[in-house]
């Protein structure tokens, strides 16, 4: 079978007991009826991870299943609105490309896991915003700022260039969450100073220009003394560094 959007071929695999077919060209996944519900964060961490190319055809796309073309799903209580689920209405599969797959999971796992901590019903998620790494799937609005005019520019700058910090663990404590804004788009990395056992950790965060910024980390000792700095380069290569900070996780509101 060939993926829907870039052509390339499918494989089968197994995730949390659920039949998958995933391209690992374009990093895209189809899932059976309501498998997309059943996998976890981290199996969705997994297909992301296997991308290879940053590909989406601007075309209708059909079931690899059975050829009906799929339909947009537009109302879910729980999928945030700039999130892409693509339903095949024969066979009720799903068709997700893989960021919007792990958008979908970490607002799903975040309202269930909040809902079942406080035991209430669950309401949609815009009534809810619980861990505040949702934002990561909301849309932020940015006030412009000037370019860079000259290198390694002061923390002070950085301060009106990164908004909107957020760092959240997924439910299991396993995986950190990162979430910021910039004002205006830029590249941007991100290290994690170990000052327990002294080590750091770094990771590409946006390897393009763009003004909202997520990435996720695993392996981190949230009992050790961790603190982070982001360095974000603009289209000129000019850089700004944030001070170091200690990493502290967003709290459940």
């Amino acid at each position: 079978m060939s993926c829907p959007n870039c052509g390339h071929s499918l494989t089968n695999a197994t995730y949390d007991n659920q039949l998958v077919l995933h391209c690992s060209t374009c990093g895209a996944s189809f899932f059976e009826a309501n498998g997309i519900n059943r996998i976890s964060v981290e199996t969705a961490q997994q297909l992301v991870a296997d991308k290879q190319e940053d590909i989406i055809v601007g075309q209708p796309k059909h079931c690899p299943k059975d050829g009906s073309q799929f339909v947009s799903i537009s109302e879910d209580k729980i999928k945030p609105h700039d999130v892409t689920l693509l339903r095949c209405p024969t066979c009720q599969g799903v068709f997700v490309y893989p960021d919007d797959l792990l958008k979908f999971k970490l607002a799903q796992t975040a309202k269930i896991a909040f809902f079942k901590n406080w035991n209430k019903p669950l309401p949609a998620l815009r009534t809810v915003l619980v861990f505040s790494f949702v934002a990561l799937v909301s849309v932020s609005v940015i006030t412009g700022l000037g370019t860079f005019t000259q290198s390694n520019v002061q923390p002070s700058q950085a301060r009106d260039l990164i908004k909107q910090i957020n760092i959240t663990a997924s439910p299991d404590k396993r995986y950190v969450f990162f979430y910021f804004s910039t004002a205006v788009p830029v590249s941007a990395t991100l290290a994690v100073t170990d000052a327990t056992d002294d080590t750091v950790q770094s990771r590409t965060i946006s390897a393009e220009l763009k003004t909202l910024h997520t990435v996720t980390l695993g392996d981190l000792n949230l009992n050790h003394d961790l603190w982070y700095q982001i360095t974000c380069t603009d289209a000129q290569g000019n850089q700004v560094k944030s001070e170091k900070q200690r990493l502290i996780l967003t709290p459940i509101r």
